[in-house]
């Protein structure tokens, strides 16, 4: 279902973005040791039980409707971050609502790669670097309200009975005037939503 993935890739995109401050400036200092990049990779999985470490520790347990969440779950996620619910309408009188998800920071990094860099075929000055990270949410639950022409259809977890993957790409350009880009982030592959009955 369209509408369960688009705040889970949300989450993950903010939750790579803020680790990828300390890998590049790490990837940068691999670039001045002149190491090969097979041994940025080796280095890469010596780090994954700390990179997973720091994830969890900046994430938040849950986001959303904190007060909904706790209204519904009195005493139990205290670190709630609050945030506006994802509200989405369609045409055919479908109102959709995301109102929270929890176990955000239940998340394990299982690889991180660098790309073989290239250079770009319209800059011969300019290669691509690219870090691939792939994860894994143990306990991820989303909660979703949805009703079609005012009949309620749902007011309850939709996700995720089973472990839920997802592996990014982060990249950037390096251009021999101006150096290092922006990095870009894109979702690579992200499993389909287990929906609960």
């Amino acid at each position: 279902c369209v509408w369960g993935v688009a705040p889970v890739a949300l989450f993950v995109a903010l939750a790579v973005a803020s680790t990828l401050s300390g890998i590049m400036d790490a990837r940068s200092t691999w670039v001045q040791a002149d190491i090969t990049r097979d041994q940025a990779n080796e280095m890469l999985a010596d780090w994954l039980p700390s990179a997973t470490k720091k994830l969890q520790h900046v994430l938040p347990d849950s986001k959303g409707d904190c007060a909904a969440l706790h209204a519904k779950f009195p005493g139990k996620h205290p670190h709630c971050e609050r945030a506006s619910a994802l509200h989405i309408s369609t045409s055919q009188g479908m109102e959709v609502a995301v109102l929270w998800a929890t176990g955000l920071n239940k998340v394990d990094i299982t690889q991180m790669r660098v790309e073989p860099p290239r250079w770009q075929d319209a800059d011969k000055l300019t290669q691509w670097w690219g870090l691939t990270v792939t994860a894994v949410f143990t306990r991820l639950k989303v909660w979703v309200k949805a009703s079609k022409n005012g009949e309620g259809l749902i007011n309850n977890e939709v996700c995720c009975n089973k472990n839920f993957s997802f592996t990014m790409l982060a990249s950037m350009d390096c251009d021999s005037d101006t150096g290092l880009g922006p990095i870009h982030l894109k979702v690579v592959r992200m499993d389909k939503p287990e929906m609960e009955s």
